[in-house]
């Protein structure tokens, strides 16, 4: 079958997201190329989320599953779908009409990528644009299957931005929800965009990076991470993420200045001055790990060394960055 007329199945995960839930398969159906099926798992949600599934009667299809985490339902939404791609869609996350004819022109035209990445246009909870884009693609480009730029975080990819040939997200299989023995072990059940991206640079996948942004990404009350109150639980996930990439990725751990950079980070939001001894160790540690990256990329290495120059002598700048980068607001 020609890559052209391949048959396309959205998979939409939702938790609690009643209220945002209609205009996300609204615009799943609104695609200027009809879906093969549109799957929701909904993920034992308590709220009005079936009364809004059933509105949308026969168009879509609805797998109603006891909660267990965004990676279990993204597991089974795949295992389900009959498409030969397959586009992903958190359920308080929209598409442009014109999303998928978009990535299928990137897999027409590269026959070998197996996965697409898109940016999204961040906006609040009443769909008003907040500035941002996530995540962070500089120009259109292939992505080669490089697990160094995977465990610095400097390659990410958001749900809703994400699609895949099929046969290689079911290879990628099962997107297992870890516990992580940090703070109190934090489970990667909402982090499944991170863990898949590892899985599939571990088969060797080649992806494409798409700079437009064709959708949107929305911040609102009912998200983990709100406001800049949250920066530190925030970045306690980052540094669980990092921790489950090495480990998929099977590099050494604390090999990845971001555990480093961040740990930085999460030391200076508790309270400990520049020159405690635990941000020097974390800082002498990032450095060690900087000039390592720096034999494998060097331009990643330069990259990652200068944002942990940041992270440790001038922290108040790197978190306004994040704050900016993640648009989020102060709710004190």
């Amino acid at each position: 079958m020609d890559v052209g007329e391949r048959s396309v199945s959205a998979v939409i995960t939702n938790y609690n997201y009643g209220q945002f839930l209609g205009e996300c398969v609204e615009s799943a159906l609104a695609q200027t190329r009809s879906l093969h099926e549109i799957i929701v798992i909904d993920d034992g949600s308590t709220d009005d989320s079936l009364r809004v599934l059933a509105s949308f009667g026969a168009r879509i299809r609805v797998i109603r599953t006891t909660h267990s985490g965004q990676a279990r339902s993204l597991a089974r939404g795949i295992e389900q779908c009959e498409g030969d791609v397959v586009c992903l869609l958190d359920a308080d996350d929209a598409w442009h009409p014109g999303k998928v004819d978009c990535v299928l022109d990137v897999f027409q035209a590269h026959p070998r990528v197996q996965w697409v990445r898109h940016a999204l246009e961040v906006v609040d909870g009443k769909g008003r644009s907040l500035g941002p884009t996530v995540p962070d693609i500089p120009r259109d480009a292939p992505v080669p299957p490089r697990a160094q730029p995977i465990i610095e975080r400097t390659l990410t990819a958001a749900t809703s931005g994400f699609s895949l040939r099929r046969d290689i997200a079911r290879r990628a299989l099962p997107l297992v929800a870890q516990p992580i023995g940090f703070a109190g072990d934090v489970s990667l059940s909402w982090d499944a965009d991170a863990y898949l991206l590892a899985r599939l640079t571990g088969l060797g996948a080649w992806g494409y990076s798409l700079a437009a942004a064709l959708g949107w990404y929305r911040r609102h009350d009912a998200q983990q991470f709100v406001g800049s109150d949250d920066l530190l639980r925030l970045v306690e996930r980052q540094i669980a993420v990092g921790r489950v990439l090495v480990e998929v990725l099977g590099t050494a751990p604390g090999s990845a200045v971001a555990e480093h950079k961040h740990r930085l980070i999460a030391a200076t939001l508790r309270g400990q001055p520049v020159l405690h001894k635990e941000r020097i160790g974390h800082g002498r540690r990032g450095l060690g790990a900087a000039l390592r990256a720096f034999q494998i990329e060097p331009g990643l290495g330069l990259r990652q060394l200068g944002a942990l120059g940041l992270a440790f002598l001038a922290p108040g700048l790197w978190l306004q960055r994040l704050k900016d980068r993640q648009a989020l607001g102060d709710t004190s």
